[in-house]
């Protein structure tokens, strides 16, 4: 007798690749920690870094990481939003943009807050970035090293682009790059990439391993190494990988 195969159940039983996510923060020597990373679960990635020169660049950038995170878990309920990356991307950064703006109205605030902010979120086969701010995103693959997104800043050196200067209008950077297996997605705040290079970079995405473990053991060596080139300020790191099926 002869058995028929079922090609969706083929498909289904076909074993998926894994996604692991490493993150890792320090203050330095900075009176206040102002950078920011939430993560849910292997889908969604966000990190903010308040701005020193505004007085209350940790409260905007706490915030700021948080509603990112809150309207991504939101907005994903909406199969509509998954057609048009770009859009959804959009309401996240419009929903942060908005809560921030609404803290300045607080007296706490009072003198101003500013902070960048960067989502990434994972798909099964591609990521898409949204950015406005000064973060460094890199993508590693088969030893080459990518970036993604660009330092956009103006003539004093300040992001041209942040959460909490207008209530609407804000424009943000979007991205979406292909995601394989082996791929090492590297986000660094400013405090952290201003003290890399590319040899750096690259030794350390090729020894991320294929563990939790090893995951963030590289993050922390990159930090470690981002302090013994002179990183003092807020420093931040987040890796995700794609792991092949096994």
């Amino acid at each position: 007798m002869i058995r028929l195969v079922d090609p969706y159940r083929v498909k289904a039983s076909k074993p998926k690749t894994k996604v692991i996510i490493a993150s890792s923060t320090r203050q330095g020597t900075a009176l206040r920690q102002e950078d920011a990373v939430q993560i849910f679960e292997d889908e969604c990635v966000v990190i903010s870094d308040g701005l020193s020169a505004s007085l209350h660049g940790d409260i905007a950038s706490k915030i700021a990481a948080e509603t990112a995170l809150w309207a991504y878990k939101h907005i994903r309920l909406h199969p509509s939003f998954w057609v048009d990356k770009k859009l959804f991307m959009k309401r996240i950064f419009r929903s942060s943009n908005l809560a921030v703006w609404q803290k300045l109205r607080e007296k706490e605030c009072e003198g101003g807050a500013q902070t960048t902010l960067t989502v990434a979120i994972v798909g099964p086969m591609n990521v898409w970035i949204g950015q406005a701010g000064d973060t460094g995103v890199f993508l590693y693959r088969e030893g080459n090293m990518k970036q993604v997104t660009s330092f956009d800043r103006t003539p004093d050196g300040l992001p041209k682009h942040t959460l909490g200067e207008k209530r609407l209008g804000l424009v943000h950077e979007f991205r979406s790059e292909e995601f394989l297996p082996h791929d090492v997605l590297i986000l660094l705040s400013d405090g952290a990439w201003e003290h890399m290079n590319n040899t750096i970079l690259k030794s350390a995405a090729q020894n991320t391993g294929g563990s939790q473990a090893s995951l963030s053991t590289a993050a922390e060596v990159l930090l470690d190494a981002v302090m013994k080139r002179g990183g003092k300020s807020n420093m931040s790191i987040v890796l995700i990988k794609k792991l092949p099926a096994s």
